[in-house]
């Protein structure tokens, strides 16, 4: 069956990320797969490619409001061009412009539009733009319970037309490896505390910094490494030169060689204040390393604090230090929180989600009204 994912852009990011898994396990089991980035594919575009899947890239950045026409009509052409089955749209631009498209599309595709974060970040003009294209979609997927509620509130969408499938990750890329720690400038009785994501103010470094800062009197061989870029990168490495901290925290920067460094790490740590379903801490689960993360989001749905991880309130530094010491003082617990950790990760398996997805496809277009695709919803 023929499908086409729709995404804005191809970064570094957790949904990005996400969609090529996505797209390579389809591929994989037979499905004729093809994406359209509305900006640019990056290197990930290249990867797929030398995979067998078709990438086409539109190019454009940020869409301004004269371009959106242009825009609109781009995709209307690549819909009709590859005639899909179904129209996979993730991230606000692509579940906008994907399901007005296939509306106008020759071939009428089954439209399916992911959810994969709360929309913390829209304000009423994306509110307004995504209650409009929801006409036209025939299926929403949300990737946690959390996202799926935010969204329902803030776009009125109807529990019969939405499904939620948890991310999935590829277990055996993370299963817990051997690492020379002193490869990664570490010493064996280094306290390795690791944060993976991009550093953006809503993943709440600042309250992490505050946190190691309390930390390294009782711990003075903690050691923080930050992994991911960013737009508050430089305002981060200020605060931690200001607090003292330059010895302790290390800025890695985006890096390709994520399951090796999380072997490396004692503890992984996520503060972010909003989350979907993170891909970071299924990875840390699936490389059996306990996780300490911010009471919030989707993180409350995979993670049981004291049973395969520690939550702590979003913004409370002394809480996440405390957390912290714990595991420290504890290896008994730390052992436990991993190994139940690990056992956890299990149930999030990349083919799990994918055959979640492939039930999705088959039972929408079952339920299909009729040989009529995109016709406006009441």
């Amino acid at each position: 069956m023929r499908i086409l994912f729709i995404i804005d852009k191809l970064d570094c990011g957790g949904a990005e990320r996400h969609t090529i898994q996505l797209l390579r396990g389809l591929h994989q089991r037979g499905w004729e797969c093809f994406l359209l980035c509305i900006g640019h594919a990056g290197s990930f575009g290249e990867e797929i490619r030398a995979e067998g899947i078709e990438c086409r890239e539109l190019g454009y950045g940020r869409i301004h409001l004269l371009a959106w026409p242009l825009v609109f009509w781009k995709v209307v052409e690549c819909i009709n061009g590859y005639r899909p089955k179904i129209v996979h749209a993730v991230l606000f631009e692509a579940c906008v412009l994907g399901p007005l498209a296939s509306a106008f599309a020759s071939c009428r595709p089954l439209v399916i539009a992911e959810r994969r974060d709360t929309g913390f970040w829209h304000r009423s003009r994306h509110r307004y733009a995504l209650r409009f294209a929801n006409r036209y979609v025939h299926q929403f997927s949300a990737n946690s319970k959390s996202v799926l509620e935010s969204r329902r509130t803030t776009e009125g969408l109807r529990a019969s037309d939405c499904a939620v499938i948890p991310n999935g990750v590829d277990l055996a890329q993370y299963r817990s490896r051997s690492v020379n720690r002193a490869d990664y400038g570490l010493a064996d009785d280094d306290f390795c505390v690791m944060c993976v994501s991009r550093l953006r103010p809503e993943k709440g470094h600042i309250h992490l910094l505050a946190a190691i800062g309390q930390l390294l009197p009782a711990i003075p061989t903690c050691r923080l490494l930050l992994v991911g870029d960013g737009p508050l990168e430089e305002t981060l490495r200020q605060r931690a030169g200001d607090a003292g901290l330059s010895e302790s925290v290390r800025f890695l920067g985006r890096r390709g060689d994520v399951p090796e460094l999380l072997g490396c790490a004692d503890v992984v740590v996520l503060t972010s204040a909003t989350e979907g379903f993170s891909n970071a801490i299924l990875e840390a689960m699936a490389s059996s390393k306990p996780v300490v993360a911010s009471a919030v989001g989707g993180n409350c749905e995979v993670i049981k604090s004291g049973v395969n991880g520690l939550l702590v309130p979003y913004g409370d530094s002394r809480a996440l230090a405390e957390a912290l010491d714990a595991l420290w003082r504890d290896p008994a617990l730390t052992k436990r929180l991993a190994a139940a950790a690990a056992e956890s990760a299990s149930r999030y398996s990349l083919g799990t989600e994918c055959e979640a997805f492939v039930a999705l496809y088959k039972d929408a277009l079952a339920r299909r009204p009729g040989d009529v695709m995109g016709e406006r919803r009441a």
